[in-house]
C-alpha cells in the first residue's frame, strides 16, 4: 500500500483587471493535473506581472505547501512578477498569528 500524500491544486482561475487569480486547494491526486509552480510560470511567460493566489480552500497548509509558494515566489520576481496570497482560511490565519 502506496502512502499518496494531498496534492496542492489549481480549483479555478479567474483574471479580474488582467491579474490572474489562481484558487488553490488540496487533493489526492496522482499526477497532479495542473502543478501549481507550473501555472505560475506560464502566467509569466504571458506577461503577467501579478498574480493573486486565494487560499480560501486551504485549512491547513504545512511546511513542503510554504516550500513551495515561497519557491515560486522567488522565481518569478527575477521577471519583475508579485505573488500575492489572499483570502487566507481563517484556520491557518489562527495558526500563523500564534507564530
Amino acid at each position: 500500500m502506496t502512502f499518496q500524500r494531498p496534492t496542492l491544486i489549481i480549483n479555478g482561475e479567474k483574471n479580474e483587471s488582467g491579474i490572474p487569480i489562481l484558487h488553490l486547494e488540496r487533493r489526492l491526486l496522482e499526477p497532479c493535473p495542473c502543478p501549481v509552480k507550473a501555472r505560475i510560470d506560464r502566467l509569466v511567460e504571458q506577461g503577467h506581472s501579478a498574480i493573486v493566489l486565494n487560499l480560501e480552500h486551504l485549512p491547513k497548509v504545512d511546511s513542503a505547501d510554504i516550500g513551495k509558494l515561497i519557491r515560486a515566489h522567488l522565481s518569478v520576481r527575477k521577471y519583475g512578477c508579485r505573488i500575492h496570497i489572499c483570502e487566507i482560511h481563517p484556520e491557518v490565519m489562527h495558526l500563523s498569528s500564534g507564530v
